[in-house]
């Protein structure tokens, strides 16, 4: 009897040791709100128009520090690490001149495209706020337009892990 009880208790572990661990069904995500800004180049950048990709949303101003140490991380370890895998990176800045921004993103060394909020509006959808206490502030979007992180400040370490699991 006990070699029975035995035998079942090794195949249960067996058993729950092959199943992966459950994840949160997609439909438990917020869906992410579309929007259409102007880049640096006058073009129209629509959320909508990178349906099947993972999008980084990544919320910034010129004068924050946090975001001037972070945008090269983006560029760098982000944009031109997956850029060929399905990612996008989209900065979007809250309110300022667009000199102003071109000029940062050279000497960032920026390629991603940047956008200008200009109202303030898309910030305040996805971020709440005023901007000025919470940028940068980054938005992790899957492929079917589902909000899968929200977060001020930029933790490399869980961005690339999220990314890798939704690719």
């Amino acid at each position: 009897m006990k070699r029975i009880l035995l035998l079942m208790l090794a195949i249960s572990v067996m058993i729950a040791c092959q199943k992966k661990s459950p994840v949160e069904p997609e439909e438990n995500f917020e869906a992410a709100t579309n929007f259409t800004l102007q880049d640096l180049n006058g073009n129209t950048q629509k959320l909508s128009d990178y349906q099947g990709k993972v999008v980084v949303l990544n919320f910034f101003a010129t004068w924050c520090a946090p975001c001037q140490e972070e945008m090269p991380k983006l560029e760098a370890n982000v944009w031109q690490a997956y850029q060929s895998k399905g990612v996008v990176v989209l900065g979007v800045n809250l309110k300022e001149d667009l000199g102003q921004v071109k000029l940062f993103a050279v000497n960032n060394g920026l390629s991603f495209p940047l956008a200008i909020d200009a109202d303030g509006k898309v910030f305040i959808a996805y971020a709440g706020g005023d901007g000025v206490t919470n940028v940068p502030f980054n938005v992790i979007i899957d492929k079917n337009q589902k909000i899968r992180y929200e977060k001020s400040g930029y933790n490399e370490n869980e961005v690339l892990a999220l990314i890798n699991t939704l690719l």
